[in-house]
């Protein structure tokens, strides 16, 4: 059975856990929260009327440290890790590749899908909507996996992987299973989407997300993958304020590609 995990921190007001607001009422998840906001965050479960969503207060100051407590805890088999801020698409048809919200069925069968897919690949993603209509396939191999993941622990646990970086920690996920000869599908299918990065809540304003700090990041990244990461200058006009900011191209094909050649 796959356990879903949705942490969180800084958004238990309004609607800024968007995630929650979409949640199927019947599909059962982990909302992982600091202990301090243990009681805010069961207040607005209980407005939406998820019944099926169990509080955990093992979130941690920090994405490395809070996610790896979730790794832990989930302990073995499949799991999912899904960012607090998403909302659901689907495609309006096999021919038609823009995108309309998931009903709740919807959402519950993509995270079936999510849990038989594990059988087969060790990490498992649902495409961002953004660039989502540039791609016809139903699935790709081998390609970004972030914000809604999901992982085979087993393989992990064999492999002695767990998260070891505060920004950008999908990334590196991704690549040292790819680079170990694991590959992942990415369903395009289905997709998610943020409002905005760098909303408030979460790790808004955290030391790690400056922009300094997501220049030494990306090199960061660049240096524990060479050959598979490259660090570029971005400007978004949406995300971060428009701020001209540090950014990485990373080879997710090569990176498996790499794990064949050293066989």
């Amino acid at each position: 059975m796959l356990k879903i995990y949705i942490p969180s921190y800084g958004r238990h007001q309004g609607r800024r856990a968007r995630t929650l607001w979409y949640w199927p009422k019947t599909l059962p998840a982990f909302l992982v929260v600091r202990p301090e906001e243990a009681s805010s965050y069961q207040n607005l479960i209980d407005r939406i009327g998820l019944e099926e969503v169990t509080i955990l207060t093992i979130g941690a100051v920090g994405v490395q440290p809070t996610r790896n407590n979730i790794l832990k805890h989930a302990d073995s088999g499949h799991m999912a890790l899904v960012d607090d801020d998403l909302k659901f698409l689907i495609r309006r048809s096999e021919k038609a590749y823009n995108l309309r919200n998931q009903t709740s069925e919807e959402i519950i069968d993509m995270f079936t899908c999510v849990d038989t897919t594990l059988s087969t690949f060790a990490h498992v993603g649902i495409s961002c909507r953004e660039g989502n209509n540039r791609v016809e396939e139903y699935s790709v191999l081998n390609t970004r996996c972030i914000r809604l993941v999901g992982l085979d622990l087993d393989v992990l646990n064999k492999e002695g992987i767990d998260y070891r970086l505060d920004n950008r920690e999908d990334f590196d996920l991704t690549l040292r299973l790819l680079r170990l000869g694991y590959p992942n599908m990415v369903y395009y299918w289905w997709a998610q989407g943020q409002a905005e990065s760098m909303a408030p809540g979460g790790m808004s304003g955290a030391p790690e997300r400056e922009l300094d700090a997501l220049k030494a990041n990306a090199e960061y990244l660049a240096e524990l993958h060479p050959g598979f990461v490259r660090v570029v200058k971005k400007k978004t006009k949406g995300a971060w304020q428009g701020q001209e900011r540090y950014d990485v191209v990373c080879y997710w094909k090569k990176a498996f590609k790499s794990s064949e050649e050293e066989k």
